[in-house]
């Protein structure tokens, strides 16, 4: 085994014992580990025949990891940005952002406690929405981007009952 086979193995171990120390884990984290893992097994089958089947299955499998990255990614990064863009515009409407209860990165950097949220981002409709408490629905955002496959494709914002 050659320096390069070690170096690709040993930062495999390295960066997956990273993973499970993590205490907040996104399936995200494991893409770079699919780039080692195939440099690994590229390196290792170097010379061995593979047989045209195999090469054809692995590029179909590899089309569809791409594509569902590719509605992941892109689901979550439009949804994000959408809920930034609201919760700018209620700002901008003058709401304290404490009052904006949007997603983990916008909760955390306001310092939102759901108890004080006066506006609750939700992927729930309006008839299935239960929140723990009153609450109507002030604005419904549609999520669109190319090839998007989800069934919920909006985000709506409540507007909490005082």
């Amino acid at each position: 085994m050659d320096i390069r086979n070690k170096f690709l193995i040993i930062s495999f171990f390295l960066y997956f014992g990273l993973c499970l120390a993590l205490p907040i884990f996104y399936d995200r984290y494991l893409l770079p580990l699919l780039v080692i893992w195939i440099l690994i097994l590229y390196k290792s089958t170097a010379a061995i025949q593979i047989s045209k089947v195999l090469i054809f299955v692995s590029f179909i499998w590899m089309m569809i990891y791409v594509f569902f990255n590719y509605v992941y990614i892109s689901d979550f990064i439009v949804r994000n940005i959408a809920m930034e863009n609201a919760s700018k515009s209620l700002i901008s409407a003058g709401i304290n952002a404490k009052y904006i209860l949007a997603n983990r990165a916008w909760n955390n950097y306001y310092e939102v406690s759901e108890n004080d949220a006066r506006y609750i981002f939700s992927y729930d409709k309006p008839e299935t929405f239960d929140a723990y408490v009153d609450a109507t629905l002030e604005k419904t955002i549609p999520i669109s981007f190319p090839l998007n496959i989800f069934v919920a494709k909006e985000i709506f914002l409540y507007k909490v009952e005082e």
